[in-house]
């Protein structure tokens, strides 16, 4: 497994913010540079993590119809992994497209509950879900739960980083390998 000293430095160095959600106890919310909340992301960290996810899908997902990722923090990778791949991507969004046919699904984290509006899928299509960091896991389940309903079959998910081992849980449930670049150790 590659070392990925460029994303270690990123997950030393990231600040932890108090996130309260209504109704909620307060969340510690990890703000990484790579991560939904980081604005400034180095060249040498932006490489890293896409050969490094291209990397891990050639190995893991050779054959899928094309790349799932959501609104905020799993589209910038989904975008540069589809392009280096040769693959389409469809984005999950936080904010309808009024397209039709899209259907919007609730969505709820550790730390926030929105909506995910889903567009452009068609029953019978192979997908590889991409996003940043897996914590409690409520987004992976919320589009897992959703493809299932719109008969979409995905065949993994390739994250980032494991924040918690959650994910171990959602392989169980669903059946589905969830792989990642680094995991949480403590």
């Amino acid at each position: 497994m590659a070392d990925f000293p460029e994303l270690k430095k990123a997950l030393e160095s990231a600040h932890t913010i108090e996130l309260v959600q209504p109704g909620s106890a307060k969340y510690k919310f990890q703000a990484f540079a790579f991560g939904e909340r980081g604005t400034k992301i180095t060249a040498e960290l932006l490489k890293e993590i896409t050969d490094g996810l291209c990397g891990s899908i050639r190995s893991n997902f050779p054959d899928f119809d094309y790349i799932v990722s959501p609104v905020p923090g799993g589209h910038t990778w989904g975008s540069l992994t589809a392009l280096r791949l040769g693959k389409p991507i469809n984005i999950l969004r936080t904010e309808p497209s009024y397209d039709k046919g899209e259907t919007e699904i609730p969505r709820k984290t550790g730390y926030y509950q929105h909506n995910l509006y889903f567009n452009h899928f068609e029953k019978g299509d192979r997908v590889l879900i991409i996003d940043d960091v897996v914590s409690t896991g409520g987004t992976l389940r919320t589009i897992l739960e959703a493809l299932r309903d719109l008969e979409v079959t995905a065949i993994g998910a390739q994250l980032i980083y494991a924040k918690t081992s959650d994910y171990k849980q959602i392989e169980s449930d669903y059946s589905l390998p969830v792989r990642f670049l680094l995991e949480n150790t403590d």
